[in-house]
């Protein structure tokens, strides 16, 4: 079987995408840095995924990422964060920073949770070891086990 053909983002998807894109760099100096900054985003994730559903999702999320983390659109707009590093970068790095602490606390939590006492912890190792058979007698020697 032929595998279906994706197709490309249109050019009015992609003009659409800038213009939002646009909107969410107002830390940028002068409009034609945000227009040049918003174009260069946009043929970036273009780049990475030319599907029209594909790029519609990744557009919509990156334009909520930077709508929703002013530091990481201004990163951005001053050069510090690359364009590719941002269509690359998973929802964890792309959170703002009160979100990811916020992720770590509770990720930190549900281990101590999880963390075994002591005396269980003594419990589940002589399991282990008895499974194993540590500390059993050597069988004897000459022994006649048909006898």
């Amino acid at each position: 079987s032929v595998p279906a053909l994706v197709a490309m983002a249109s050019s009015a998807s992609r003009a659409k995408v800038r213009e939002l894109l646009e909107r969410q760099l107002d830390g940028a100096a002068s409009e034609a840095l945000r227009r040049r900054l918003a174009r260069r985003l946009e043929a970036e994730l273009f780049e990475h995924v030319p599907g029209e559903k594909d790029f519609k999702h990744g557009a919509r999320s990156l334009v909520a990422n930077l709508r929703r983390n002013t530091m990481l659109a201004a990163g951005y707009a001053t050069g510090r964060v690359p364009p590719s590093w941002l269509v690359l970068a998973d929802h964890e790095a792309l959170a703002t920073r009160l979100g990811q602490i916020q992720r770590r606390a509770l990720r930190s939590e549900c281990l101590r949770e999880v963390r075994l006492s002591e005396e269980e912890e003594k419990t589940r190792q002589k399991a282990w070891h008895a499974a194993r058979g540590h500390g059993l007698a050597p069988p004897p020697q000459f022994e006649d086990i048909f006898g």
